[in-house]
């Protein structure tokens, strides 16, 4: 209905059919660029968006892998130190009266403690090396004081031996290495204050009998490593790392961090019910969630850290959380600058339709002018029949027609002429014989009259 009003419309305006076309080639052009821009922009729009939003679950994976090498390194020192003549000679000493190849308890535990202080010295992050015996008390302790490191004498020894993680520690097999669930760091069950979140590498050693003799273990100060990775952040990001427990041990709200070692419930799934399936469920180790109010909420990334690959249960789990509007307002000047692409391309194919169209309509306009002026009498008029197309048949048959025409004319005026010749000398005739006796010269005669 409407294509049939704008047919009759365009028919009923008096301009050229070369201004028509024009029209019509830029109409169509500007429909369709605006269309295609449309569906484009929608559709790359929402791929810009989809693909911000895995860009999040990209950075919370960024984290892992500076953190797997760290903890790596953590649990290659462990062994290292497990493994020392000195650690060994401890171990035997013990057993055979307090001497070892010649050395005494005390020489072997002087060794190690040198061994503990080249560490402490060389790993920044490590705030204290500790071998306990099986009953969890120290036999040797050197830790970081501020710029110091010290050897704890013996009044200062400490025991660990109702700590979790230092019953948890002599149950793993020989050779294996127990890292513990990152918490806060504690002395004899209590807190340490200010508070240090720690991330404990233990390894057992076994007597001669295969029994549990200690362990050693090493203390490292995660929360320095977290925060130092969480200033690459960028400024409207918000980076939140929970243990597997659900408890804070990155946040904004430090009020909410380490639930379970300051005795409150405010946990990453108490927080986000969302996440209690993921975090609950071994077989998933990421999710991704999008708000349903795109102006006031937020996207959040959540992500599982394996470092313990005996304990997959043991994890960290990196969230990175940002406003959606935020997502949506970096696509905008992709879609701008679309736009001003789509409208450039739109009026260069708008320019140059119009100028093919001209250059393809110039030839028929010759006609349409031939015509005209063979109309008005004028001959020998020039058409472009060498023209391959329509065009050029068009040309060849009117001037086709226009040479049958002009035979037609001449046998016409030919034949008025032998005509009016005819009846001229047929009027002459009966002019000479009724006139005088001397008709003059047009009836062969003299001219004279007689007197």
């Amino acid at each position: 209905m409407i294509l049939d009003r704008m047919a009759v419309l365009f028919k009923r305006i008096k301009i050229s059919i070369v201004v028509k076309l024009s029209a019509l080639v830029a109409g169509s052009v500007v429909v369709t660029a605006l269309a295609v821009n449309e569906v484009y922009m929608r559709g790359s729009n929402q791929l810009l968006i989809d693909r911000s939003v895995e860009g999040l679950q990209e950075e919370a994976g960024y984290f892992q892998a500076p953190l797997q090498g760290t903890i790596d390194a953590l649990k290659e020192d462990a062994q290292f130190l497990a493994h020392t003549p000195a650690a060994i000679g401890i171990v035997r000493a013990s057993q055979h009266g307090g001497l070892a190849d010649g050395s005494s308890t005390a020489e072997w535990e002087q060794r190690l403690a040198t061994l503990f202080t080249q560490m402490l010295r060389t790993r920044e992050r490590y705030r204290r090396i500790r071998f306990l015996d099986a009953d969890g008390q120290d036999l040797l302790r050197v830790e970081r004081s501020g710029n110091q490191i010290e050897r704890a004498p013996e009044g200062r020894l400490k025991r660990a031996g109702e700590e979790l993680f230092f019953r948890r520690a002599l149950s793993v097999a020989p050779g294996e290495i127990y890292l513990g669930e990152p918490s806060l760091d504690r002395d004899e069950g209590r807190v340490i204050v200010p508070h240090a979140l720690a991330q404990r590498a233990i390894v057992p050693l076994f007597d001669e009998t295969h029994k549990p003799f200690g362990v050693i273990l090493i203390n490292m100060d995660l929360g320095a490593i977290l925060q130092k990775n969480r200033s690459g952040l960028p400024e409207n990001r918000t980076l939140l790392v929970a243990n597997a427990s659900g408890d804070y041990l990155i946040h904004p709200d430090t009020a909410r961090l380490y639930a379970s070692d300051l005795g409150h419930d405010r946990r990453l799934q108490s927080d986000d019910p969302r996440l209690l399936k993921v975090i609950g469920d071994p077989k998933r180790d990421k999710a991704t969630y999008v708000p349903e109010d795109a102006r006031h909420g937020s996207v959040l990334a959540f992500r599982k850290f394996h470092f313990d690959a005996r304990d997959p249960n043991n994890f960290l789990g990196i969230a990175v959380e940002a406003p959606y509007r935020d997502i949506v307002a970096a696509t905008e000047s992709i879609s701008r600058r679309g736009l001003m692409f789509s409208a450039f391309a739109a009026l260069v194919a708008l320019v140059s339709g119009v100028w093919l169209l001209r250059l393809l309509i110039r030839p028929l306009n010759n006609v349409a002018t031939g015509v005209v002026r063979y109309r008005k009498g004028e001959k020998n008029i020039q058409l472009p029949t060498d023209s391959p197309d329509e065009i050029g048949v068009l040309s060849r048959e009117f001037a086709a027609m226009m040479a049958q025409k002009d035979d037609e004319d001449w046998i016409k005026e030919s034949l008025v002429s032998g005509l009016a010749q005819f009846v001229g000398l047929q009027g002459s005739e009966r002019f000479c014989r009724g006139a005088s006796s001397d008709p003059g010269p047009i009836c062969g005669g003299s001219g004279r009259r007689a007197l």
